[in-house]
């Protein structure tokens, strides 16, 4: 990723402590990631071209989130962060299994969801797509039984909150301390809550408080210890996801590594108080 064109640019939130610290620990974190990372070669394993495409959408949502928290943007940061979850939780889930069974139905999963969209497009969309990028191929539209469309469907059967206590449950990936991180813990509080950011609902508007200006005015603002917590919690999901896909689809021993950068940004923990950041000196 050029980070240059995001991380360059961040706002006058990054310089303050300890959320400095904090975005300084996430650009090692995905440093150590490329740095390690073998150079692709065309034979390339589904499973290691898989994890490539995952890994580089969770990098650009994890630079995005911190930019706007360098920015005060603390909604949109939420709601990215709530999106940063499901995405390291499903990378976890899949990178912890023992066979190829739960990567088989995320595969799959494309195809039911291509039907789907094609199904309920309107026919005039429809003919717009097919004559920009061509004919529909024809496994998108031939008709299948119950059972065929059922398991087109499998990967979307669990729902979130209980794929997150399976994977809890499931070994290990090293004894250190970021393997045991439990991220059912953090289904409710960033998950369950920061949904209703996304869908706009009562709780996410309560989220936002008024102020009164000096002139007579309002404005609005969020509580001043959420870009701290967003800031730790974004960190904490990225080393996580960078030691596990290099683990897992690459074989590497870089659990000492990562674990040293996971003990380093939770101790910033304790600098986020009721009133914001404050600084550690």
């Amino acid at each position: 990723m050029q980070e240059a064109s995001i991380l360059d640019h961040l706002g006058p939130r990054a310089s303050s402590a300890p959320i400095a610290a904090i975005f300084e620990i996430n650009k090692l974190a995905w440093q150590q990631y490329r740095d390690f990372l073998p150079i692709p070669v065309e034979e390339e394993l589904l499973s290691k071209f898989l994890s490539r495409r995952m890994m580089h959408i969770s990098e650009v949502t994890s630079a995005t989130i911190r930019a706007n928290i360098s920015w005060d943007l603390t909604h949109p940061s939420m709601s990215l962060l709530r999106d940063r979850y499901e995405q390291a939780l499903r990378f976890s889930w899949l990178a912890r299994q023992p066979d190829d069974g739960e990567a088989e139905k995320y595969r799959r999963y494309f195809y039911g969801k291509v039907r789907s969209l094609l199904k309920n497009m309107p026919q005039d969309a429809r003919s717009r797509l097919e004559a920009r990028f061509g004919q529909v191929p024809e496994w998108a539209t031939v008709p299948l039984s119950k059972e065929e469309q059922n398991r087109l469907k499998d990967w979307d059967n669990l729902d979130l909150r209980t794929l997150a206590t399976r994977r809890d449950n499931m070994p290990p990936l090293s004894a250190l301390d970021l393997s045991q991180d439990k991220m059912a813990d953090l289904y409710d509080g960033i998950y369950s809550q920061f949904s209703s950011v996304s869908h706009f609902d009562m709780l996410g508007l309560e989220l936002l408080k008024a102020r009164n200006l000096k002139n007579g005015s309002i404005d609005f603002v969020t509580e001043p210890h959420w870009p701290g917590l967003l800031a730790i919690q974004n960190c904490r999901m990225d080393i996580i996801q960078c030691f596990e896909c290099l683990t897992t689809y690459y074989g590497l021993d870089v659990a000492k590594q990562f674990n040293k950068m996971y003990v380093q940004c939770l101790r910033h923990a304790p600098l986020i108080s009721a009133d914001g950041p404050v600084n550690s000196a």
